[in-house]
């Protein structure tokens, strides 16, 4: 690596990180958080993965704890990662509101200095910095984090620019290095917003076959390289996304795509909404409307840079000096190549968030689970803040065999405007970026609880009516036909025990437990009984769950219409085992 460039990357991405402290200004709080959306059910869910990991369950797909008590099969099919990242520095000591708001605040400025990177292998060091503060003040972006609370979808926004860096110089360099950050950074896509996967995993193959194109690479060096990339990332993965697409019949997932909320049909947006200007926030609203906009200064420094295909048509190729030093030569086939690109998407991004596409999204299978049209204009907003920083692109460049030029200098735009003339311009931009931004910067805030227990989020489900903490109760076992309102299990947790699943008050006359003992998944009943009877386990029954009687295992029938563990149980003494298992279809 040149010696100079480390330097002036390290400082380029500070300079990014001073630009977005005003952006992250109102996640900057101790033991409150804005007051959004979705934020109640992260934090609660934190504090249910809290209580499980002080108990000796560190990962598990089943939460036991949810649903007061009865279990909820959350981690089959929600991601990990956005909750676990605040789960670590909240078990480290950190107040639950301030882990949460460290989750946004890494977004946020990780969005930057990842574009930062990708922009300017591409158009270099001064594009590159235009465009990462464009997407870190995208409206988009400060929505997810400030109004929406969706910091599933926050952590995966970072990722996007950082597989298009990592993927791109893997493909054309074939070192180890991007090769490890690609192949990591799809699998943490998987693992923090399947709905981005779904998205994102077609739009990165298409982005580097392109790359492939432009480069004129070896189709079959490159072939075996996207095999590998996308074989590996997305197939390390497969734990959790097999399971999730293969157990979806066992759950109630369809009210997550067919109530009125998540319908994509009342999801659209307009062209007016979209490129309309910024609205006064109001932090007294206790439910502010959202409007996905572009913003008015990304987009116009877009259409410049769009613009500038027209004014370079004569110039040489050439290559980056910034990219030279970087041993990745652009060429003016390839830089034309990504800003075309760029502005396609952008222009499919937006179409596809308006209703004249409608026909798309009732005909094209699993698009509907993508839910809402208007998170098309927040993909949007990636290709657009790529096009902000191209009216900045070095103009004035050198092949990679000549002397390289002082890395300092500023080098000449694609208008070739004077040096002063695009100093002003270039730093004008970055500041008219933030004040575009400033009225989104005042959400209103809410106290939270600083370290929550599972007796808070009891607390929730009653008080809300959100039983799992599931907004839409989207992962309820299709057996429970009559989800609960309470439980007798909320007096063990109470009082601070380990909770006594095996009901013991519909044991018949004579009938008497000898022993018993209770994991966390499991439970080991020793008991006598006169007669015949049902034993009930107080977890709802779902596969994975398994019950013995003297080590033979007996079938399981959920109660009707609580959907509980039920099974019977012969006469005479007996000892019965009750365990969460993986079921084969997991294990493979």
């Amino acid at each position: 690596m040149n010696k100079r460039l480390f330097p002036q990357t390290a400082w380029h991405l500070l300079l990014v990180t001073l630009f977005g402290l005003p952006l992250i200004a109102p996640l900057l709080r101790w033991t409150a958080v804005p007051c959004t959306h979705d934020g109640h059910l992260h934090y609660h869910r934190i504090a249910a993965m809290r209580h499980a990991w002080e108990n000796g369950l560190f990962f598990t797909r089943w939460l036991p704890d949810l649903a007061f008590g009865y279990g909820y099969p959350f981690f089959i099919f929600r991601e990990p990662v956005p909750l676990y990242a605040g789960l670590l520095p909240h078990l480290l000591g950190l107040p639950l509101p301030a882990a949460e708001n460290l989750i946004y605040i890494l977004a946020i400025l990780a969005g930057g200095w990842f574009m930062y990177l990708w922009a300017r292998d591409i158009l270099g060091a001064r594009a590159g910095l235009v465009a990462a503060v464009a997407y870190m003040a995208a409206p988009y972006v400060l929505i997810d984090a400030l109004i929406r609370g969706n910091s599933p979808e926050s952590v995966a926004l970072p990722l996007f620019p950082l597989l298009l860096w990592s993927g791109r110089r893997w493909l054309v360099n074939g070192t180890l290095k991007p090769f490890l950050i690609s192949v990591l950074g799809l699998a943490l896509l998987a693992l923090s917003h399947n709905i981005s996967l779904l998205l994102f995993t077609p739009t990165l193959a298409i982005y580097l076959l392109a790359v492939g194109w432009l480069r004129r690479l070896d189709w079959r060096q490159m072939g075996g390289r996207l095999l590998l990339l996308f074989g590996l990332g997305l197939g390390m993965t497969a734990f959790y996304s097999g399971g999730a697409l293969l157990e979806m019949g066992q759950v109630t997932l369809q009210q997550s795509t067919t109530t009125r909320n998540n319908d994509f049909h009342y999801n659209f947006t307009t062209l007016g909404e979209i490129f309309g200007p910024v609205a006064p926030e109001d932090p007294n609203l206790v439910n502010p409307p959202l409007s996905f906009r572009l913003g008015w200064v990304p987009t116009a420094l877009a259409v410049v840079g769009l613009a500038s295909l027209f004014w370079r048509k004569k110039e040489p190729e050439e290559t980056d000096s910034l990219v030279s030093n970087l041993q990745f030569p652009i060429s003016k086939r390839e830089k034309q190549g990504h800003i075309i690109l760029t502005a396609v998407a952008a222009a499919i991004f937006l179409l596809l968030s308006l209703p004249i596409t409608l026909p798309i999204w009732e005909n094209v299978p699993l698009i509907d689970f993508l839910q809402f049209p208007w998170r098309m204009v927040g993909r949007a907003a990636l290709p657009v803040a790529f096009l902000a920083g191209v009216p900045f692109a070095s103009g004035r460049t050198q092949d990679a065999g000549r002397k390289i030029r002082r890395s300092s200098r500023l080098p000449s735009s694609v208008f070739r405007l004077p040096s002063y003339v695009l100093r002003l311009t270039f730093y004008a931009a970055l500041v008219l970026l933030i004040l575009e931004a400033l009225p989104m910067l005042y959400p209103a805030t809410c106290k939270e609880e600083t370290f929550p227990t599972i007796n808070t989020v009891h607390a929730y489900e009653h008080n809300s009516g959100l039983v799992g903490v599931d907004p839409e109760g989207s992962y309820f076992p299709k057996t429970v036909q009559r989800r609960p309102k309470s439980s007798a299990l909320e007096a063990d947790f109470l009082a601070g025990q380990t909770p006594q699943r095996f009901d013991a008050s519909i044991l018949p006359d004579g009938a008497a437990i000898l022993a018993e003992d209770y994991g966390r998944l499991s439970a080991t009943i020793h008991l006598t009984t006169p007669t015949p009877f049902t034993a009930r386990y107080l977890s709802f029954d779902f596969p994975g769950w398994t019950a013995e009687v003297d080590g033979r295992a007996i079938p399981i029938t959920p109660t009707d219409p609580d959907g509980l563990i039920a099974f019977p149980v012969p006469a005479g003494e007996h000892t019965i085992v009750v365990r969460w298992r993986s079921t084969p279809l997991r294990t493979a």
